[in-house]
């Protein structure tokens, strides 16, 4: 993906096109400048193409739950980057083939980002396995999601 309103400027000319760039082509946004000259008609309904299935958005049967290690509130008016400790209890090492985190609230937590912190040095960070970090947990970590 592009970064968000990337633009391909003198300063900035990628050597490479972005992979899966969404923005639209100058074909694009010529077809729908015509369209709105035209004051936006409306279709034939019965020519249209029919919508695409969409992909679910969770992770069925996971083989593991790891529960967040305390409640944790957002308060304030500014951003509140936090580090979560979560251990999976492994002892072995184990593949990771799909993650994902479901916010309590999702209003407030606008994404997050997962690391493996394989030397185990984040959990020295808090007590009750929360502490305050931005973009990374300042341990020798890997990011595995975001």
């Amino acid at each position: 993906m592009p970064p968000w309103l990337a633009q391909d400027t003198p300063e900035c000319d990628p050597a490479w096109a972005y992979r899966n760039d969404l923005r639209l082509s100058p074909a694009d946004l010529d077809l729908f400048r015509a369209w709105i000259d035209q004051g936006t008609p409306e279709g034939d309904a019965a020519a249209a193409a029919p919508l695409p299935h969409l992909p679910g958005m969770e992770v069925e049967d996971p083989d593991l739950e790891i529960p967040f290690p305390v409640a944790y509130t957002v308060e304030g008016t500014s951003d509140d980057f936090q580090c979560f400790v979560l251990d999976p209890g492994n002892t072995v090492p184990m593949w990771i083939s799909e993650v994902q985190l479901i916010p309590g609230n999702t209003r407030v937590a606008h994404h997050g980002l997962m690391f493996v912190d394989y030397m185990g040095a984040s959990a020295a960070l808090s007590e009750t396995g929360v502490f305050p970090c931005f973009n990374d947990p300042g341990v020798d970590s890997y990011q595995i999601a975001t």
